[in-house]
């Protein structure tokens, strides 16, 4: 089967540990290369490169934006 669109959207909770709780919106569009946004509060700014390592895993193409958000 070919893929004919890389258009969706996605949107997943869950919890890390016994304290925090984490929200995921991810939404793609057709793109040729990745181009990956990541949307994180100042605070977890450190997270970034986590998240980044996580999509490019999964992905090798397409215009993907990804927010994540943490609740304590």
């Amino acid at each position: 089967m070919t893929i004919r669109s890389m258009t969706g959207f996605g949107r997943a909770h869950g919890h890390a540990g016994d304290r925090w709780r984490v929200d995921v919106v991810a939404r793609s569009v057709n793109h040729r290369f990745l181009d990956l946004s990541i949307r994180l509060r100042e605070e977890y700014a450190e997270l970034e490169p986590v998240v980044r390592r996580l999509v490019n895993e999964r992905m090798s193409r397409g215009k993907i934006e990804v927010s994540v958000h943490l609740r304590r």
